[in-house]
């Protein structure tokens, strides 16, 4: 007969061999139970000691046959869980979002010029921080939360030299429009064309080699198999 055992998210019952639960669809990682070394399920021999491995089958995608009254007890066993699992996801995601929020508060606040940059409102980082946290929660399922923690970053590092664009744009603007005369009001913008340029230049570096020593960090955590 055939061996199941339990799904550790859900507790339904799975065949020995499954890629996947049946039920919540979370991927299982199989363990060669000689050298340790993570295998597939439908794998026969172990790619590492070439053992011959004792569970490969048939993928199995039905449920397994079970009485109305095991059927209601897991069903009691699975919804409470599934409540912490959200809460979890939330909780775990709070200081991330929190941290792209204020770098997207940031970013908004670049695009107002130097002279408005105080005036920009508190409500960009409420909207930074709800979209992340969302993202995060349920768009990645609350899994591996440093690693997409840091691409985003990267996204937002890769945002910075359109924003610094923006700023000095703007920043000349309201360079020439605060002086009072012909050619202090050329002065003023050309001053203020060439720190914005110099500006631009800093922000592209940093913002595009640190942007992608992020990504990679964070697409390579991102990537790791679950233990």
């Amino acid at each position: 007969m055939q061996q199941t055992f339990q799904c550790y998210r859900c507790s339904a019952q799975n065949y020995v061999g499954q890629t996947y639960c049946w039920n919540c669809q979370l991927k299982f990682q199989y363990n060669c139970p000689k050298c340790h070394a993570p295998v597939e399920g439908m794998t026969v021999n172990c790619p590492y000691c070439r053992i011959v491995l004792p569970w490969p089958s048939q993928q199995q995608n039905v449920p397994i046959s079970v009485s109305r009254k095991e059927t209601n007890a897991e069903e009691e066993i699975v919804s409470p869980v599934e409540r912490r699992s959200v809460i979890k996801r939330i909780l775990i995601s709070l200081l991330p979002s929190l941290i792209l929020g204020f770098l997207f508060f940031f970013l908004i606040a670049l695009s107002m010029g130097m002279e408005k940059m105080n005036q920009v409102s508190g409500a960009w980082f409420w909207i930074g921080f709800i979209a992340f946290l969302l993202m995060l929660v349920f768009l990645n399922g609350g899994e591996k939360i440093f690693g997409r923690f840091l691409q985003y970053m990267a996204f937002e590092f890769w945002a910075s030299p359109i924003m610094m664009i923006w700023y000095t744009i703007a920043s000349v603007g309201q360079a020439s429009q605060s002086a009072k005369d012909a050619a202090s009001s050329a002065g003023a913008a050309i001053g203020t064309g060439i720190g914005g340029t110099i500006m631009i230049v800093i922000t592209v570096i940093i913002g595009g080699f640190g942007g992608l020593i992020l990504f990679l960090i964070g697409h390579r955590l991102a990537k790791k198999k679950s233990e």
